[in-house]
């Protein structure tokens, strides 16, 4: 007879049923505990948490064939002990933090974030000094050493989200900076454009970290009802960076030397590195799960505990899938393709309409190198408005069309069986870790829920535990996208036109304000997006589309002063308007009406990826 199949069940924790004998009967019985069915499940996105600490997984190993000199048979039975969450309010899970703790975990983050971007754009107005003084003569390679730190963005997060799934976000994010610094203090001491070139692009690297592992922070941390504001905030660190960074790197080149400009970006790295060490714990689950597995092995002196994953790999097959997954995901994911396309394009304009400040300030409005350094502050107001409107908007809004749509379904507090996504924190088998419905999934829902029994959850199953919060779909993250994908061509328009007929300086500036509300609603929008559709995986998500994001950023500032040179500032920038029209504004429509659609066919898809 063959071994029957696992069947995973969850019971209250009680040392008694670990070494007693088990029923036949038992699995069932154990798993309707008082009366509904209980799902092995740690979902942030709608399913109830694991309930217990120790979950017992026995089944009877199968039956020898009977021995006619004995006339008897003998029966085995096996007990496995998972070690998962302590209930719904366990204080250990991640979203069970205090407040206080979130937000100061959100804070150290978004610092992280902060700090490269700040670097990429810093020495832009002392770029001339600094190539005379390192005997640099080729424009291009005057303005590869402002972007080729960039370039350095669309190879990091490849390496570094990953293994944030891997071996925790918090020691990535720690060793990664280090990393950052010291090259950023090696460009201050750089002798050669060579040498500025290498010490660029290796900072870049190590700082490019923040940028994938903080979105897989965020999924650890926050539930998906409260994730925007934070979501909010952790988007717009990456943004004002560029825009701080030439404010203040005008003054400091203007005052000291272009040199003091790495020192101190330096500087502020370190204060951070401390800030990240004492006040910003570990929030991978699986890593959390690890180390409770280990410490009760140890207090217990039980070696058979175990926390579920998806695969038993070796350490060295762990770290290859790890790092092969953003590319298979770009590869095929249309979702993250579309995304990373459209990314892309707002981060080149960025980084092209940054390119264009120190020229037009300086040469058209003859102003100096400090005074044309302020004008970043209308893209950090623009960034500043549009994330903080956009972050009071989008989580009411998610909550409205989440609760129109259960209204709708009438199906009670969880969605129906179909919608609901098998994703956890805890990498646990009984979940499709690429977050495929539990309907396509017969596998899935045996291990669930044995024959004959009432289905799970919301979907005619009773109800749900309480104080669970409804989850919607990500299409509902979008709608704060229609307004702006039209602000952003109204921007570049504007700052075009009057800046080529040399009207007052503000004029500019707000053209520019209007822009940067625009693509900082859209890049929150998207990101919100990707991370609500990747959710254990959102770093890997966010590494593929910062590839495109980064290389974009890297690639637009290149051609701008012969773009500009050739059309003027008006005619230039009524071109990128009018791609932005053409690629931007259907963005929204395709995502609201088709994006579920999309979503189902990169789910298909998904199997070869994870």
């Amino acid at each position: 007879m063959s071994t029957p199949p696992r069947i995973n069940v969850e019971v209250p924790r009680d040392p008694s049923l670990e070494d007693g004998p088990w029923s036949p009967q038992w699995p069932d019985q154990a798993f309707y505990y008082n009366g509904r069915p209980r799902i092995l499940l740690d979902e942030e996105q709608g399913g109830p948490r694991s309930s217990v600490e120790t979950i017992a997984t026995p089944y009877r190993a199968p039956e020898p064939p009977k021995d006619t000199d004995l006339g008897q048979q003998t029966n085995e039975v096996t007990t496995q002990q998972q070690v998962a969450w302590n209930g719904p309010d366990d204080p250990g899970n991640p979203k069970n933090w205090p407040r206080s703790k979130k937000w100061a975990t959100t804070m150290v983050v978004s610092a992280f974030t902060f700090i490269s971007p700040v670097s990429s754009s810093m020495v832009a107005p002392a770029l001339e000094i600094m190539a005379h003084d390192l005997g640099i003569t080729s424009t291009v390679v005057s303005a590869m050493c402002l972007s080729i730190f960039v370039l350095a963005f669309a190879i990091g997060p490849l390496i570094f989200g990953p293994l944030s799934e891997s071996f925790g976000r918090k020691p990535v994010l720690l060793l990664t900076n280090f990393f950052y610094l010291c090259f950023n203090l090696g460009c201050g001491f750089s002798q050669t454009g060579a040498q500025m070139l290498v010490c660029r692009f290796m900072s870049g690297i190590g700082g490019s970290a923040p940028l994938a592992v903080g979105g897989g922070v965020l999924t650890d941390i926050w539930d998906p009802h409260e994730r925007g504001k934070a979501v909010g905030i952790y988007s717009l660190a990456p943004l004002l960076g560029p825009v701080i960074g030439p404010l203040a790197g005008g003054f400091i080149a203007e005052n000291t030397t272009w040199r003091w400009v790495f020192y101190a970006t330096t500087i502020t790295a370190i204060v951070i590195q401390f800030a990240g060490v004492y006040h910003m714990p570990e929030s991978h689950a699986t890593i959390l799960l690890q180390k409770r597995r280990n410490r009760l092995a140890k207090e217990t002196g039980n070696d058979n505990l175990y926390i579920a994953k998806d695969k038993q790999e070796s350490l060295a097959q762990a770290i290859a899938t790890s790092m092969a997954r953003p590319s298979r995901l770009l590869a095929t994911q249309p979702i993250v393709q579309i995304i990373a396309v459209y990314m892309g394009y707002l981060f080149g304009l960025f980084y092209l309409i940054l390119s264009t400040f120190p020229t037009l300030y300086t040469e058209v409005y003859g102003q100096s190198l400090g005074i044309s350094g302020l004008h970043y502050i209308s893209l950090g107001l623009g960034f500043t408005i549009g994330a903080q409107v956009n972050a009071q908007i989008t989580d009411r809004l998610y909550k409205k069309l989440t609760a129109k749509m259960y209204a709708k379904m009438g199906q009670g507090r969880n969605p129906p069986l179909q919608e609901k996504k098998m994703e956890c924190n805890c990498n646990c088998e009984c979940h499709s870790a690429h977050g495929s419905s539990l309907a396509a999934s017969p596998t899935a829902i045996n291990k669930l829920a044995p024959a004959g029994g009432p289905p799970p959850g919301g979907a005619g199953g009773g109800p749900s535990p309480p104080g669970m919060p409804r989850k919607g779909r990500p299409e509902f993250r979008i709608p704060s996208m229609f307004v702006g994908s039209l602000l952003i061509p109204i921007g570049l328009f504007w700052y075009g036109w009057s800046a080529q007929a040399r009207l007052h300086w503000i004029m500019p500036d707000i053209g520019i304000t209007i822009f940067a509300a625009g693509s900082i609603t859209c890049l929150q929008c998207m990101q919100a997006y990707v991370i609500d559709s990747y959710t254990r995986f959102a770093a890997s998500g966010m590494a593929a589309v910062i590839v495109l994001r980064s290389l974009a950023g890297f690639g637009f500032p290149l051609f701008a002063p012969y773009m500009y040179a050739a059309l003027g500032y008006g005619w230039g920038n009524s071109v990128l308007g009018f791609v932005s029209i053409v690629v931007g504004i259907p963005a929204p429509y395709l995502f609201w009406f088709y994006g579920q659609k999309l979503r189902a066919k990169s789910n298909g898809k998904l199997g070869n990826v994870f």
